[in-house]
């Protein structure tokens, strides 16, 4: 589901009824706990953290370790405290990572920065404060949509990114400051799942939609999307991360700051 105050936020239901937006920012949490787990870390900022679901998820997972979600956004922030006010190994911060003068140096163990990097037209000042809150030899996982193909397979520009990469820019612009490990493509790789989405997603959907607009055949066509949608419905295992990049919908990159930075 889609929260909007100013921007953009995610608020994932029921995993039962995940639409693809759930799905790949979900999936992104569950797949990183996997490399914090296998690490000796204690504490973790997640950089543009919105409601704080991902937080939260990781909170309870891992009750040893100190979670700080951070966003610019004091509506998400304000509704990340009210919702996760019982879990005591996390709290909540507005904060501006682009502002790293402002910013406390090496606090954390390792960061966070899930669909953030493409809002940001400084993107090099983000990737300064990134660099700045970790401390040496931390821990930054960055995911990001892929513009070689973007998250609906489609050529339409999302008006709400400043910039957007592909595998060897993003890999490029964090290596400025962090030594890149490894860059892997997130996929659904659930075929006729994919076929599906796609399809939804084409531009030659466009004739059915403006048909749409028509009384009886808005009514038919938000029939026939319900149906659709509960066949379709992801579940995480219906994403996968690959080390392939050049057809996924989104990149992930695993970095570590430098020792003598």
């Amino acid at each position: 589901m889609l929260h909007q105050d100013q921007d953009i936020r995610v608020i994932p239901d029921d995993p039962g009824a995940w639409d693809f937006v759930d799905a790949a920012h979900v999936t992104r949490y569950e797949w990183a706990a996997g490399s914090l787990g296998e690490e000796v870390i204690g504490s973790v900022v997640d950089a543009g953290c919105g409601t704080g679901y991902g937080i939260a998820c990781l909170a309870r997972l891992f009750p040893s370790k100190r979670f700080v979600g951070a966003d610019y956004s004091e509506a998400g922030v304000a509704l990340a405290r009210r919702t996760h006010a019982s879990l005591p190994n996390a709290r909540f911060v507005v904060l501006d990572l682009t502002a790293a003068e402002t910013l406390d140096a090496a606090r954390f163990d390792a960061a966070l920065s899930f669909d953030v990097i493409e809002h940001i037209a400084d993107y090099d000042r983000y990737v300064d404060g990134l660099d700045r809150v970790l401390r040496p030899g931390g821990l930054l996982i960055c995911a990001t949509p892929n513009r070689a193909t973007r998250w609906d397979y489609s050529d339409v520009e999302n008006p709400y990114h400043a910039h957007e990469f592909t595998a060897d820019e993003l890999a490029a612009t964090l290596g400025r400051r962090f030594v890149v490990e490894r860059v892997l493509g997130q996929h659904i790789v659930n075929e006729r799942k994919r076929r599906y989405h796609i399809e939804q997603h084409s531009r030659a959907t466009l004739p059915l939609r403006n048909a749409a607009r028509r009384p009886l055949a808005r009514r038919l066509r938000r029939r026939i999307d319900r149906r659709l949608l509960r066949l379709h419905r992801f579940k995480s295992s219906d994403i996968g991360f690959l080390p392939e990049v050049g057809s996924a919908f989104g990149l992930v990159v695993v970095a570590r700051k430098r020792d003598d930075s």
